[in-house]
This record gives structure tokens, sequence and C-alpha cells, in this order.
């Protein structure tokens, strides 16, 4: 029987230079397709939260998510109102 390893215990482990049970998974950014596959949806914006429930979808253990006084990430074709 083996015990299940929450992600955060995993990430944890991780940061302590011990090993885990298996390497966390993470990614940094998602392309439009995997958002509308995962989320059911194509976001006009890559807001936080959106990057939030894609991780979660996909069963990652972390999702990256950075914050550098903008609101959202401008998708390709997206003229802003301009």
């Amino acid at each position: 029987m083996t015990l299940q390893v929450s992600s955060r215990q995993r990430m944890l482990t991780t940061f302590g230079l011990q090993e885990p049970d298996r390497v966390p998974v993470i990614d940094q950014d998602f392309n439009v397709e995997i958002f509308e596959a995962v989320l059911g949806y194509r976001p006009e914006y890559i807001m936080l939260e959106d990057t939030f429930k894609c991780s979660v979808g996909l069963g990652l253990d972390a999702s990256y998510l950075f914050y550098a006084d903008y609101p959202a990430i401008e998708l390709e074709g997206n003229t802003g109102g301009q």
C-alpha cells in the first residue's frame, strides 16, 4: 500500500532537499489551446485565476504565477481596443 502524498508535501520535501515520492510537476506558461481544452473557454487575457485553474485541471503540483503591475497578459491578436 502506497501513501498518497499531497502536492504541497511533495514541494516542501523538494525544497527541503529531500527525495519526494516523484519529481514535482510545474509549468510556467500555457498556450491558448491548453486553456481552451482544460477550462472549456478561450480567455481574452491570461489572468492569474485562469492560470491557477488550468494548473489544477492538469493535476500539476504547483503553478507559476507572476504579477508585475499588470493584471493580465495580452494574447496574440488582441489589440486591446487600439
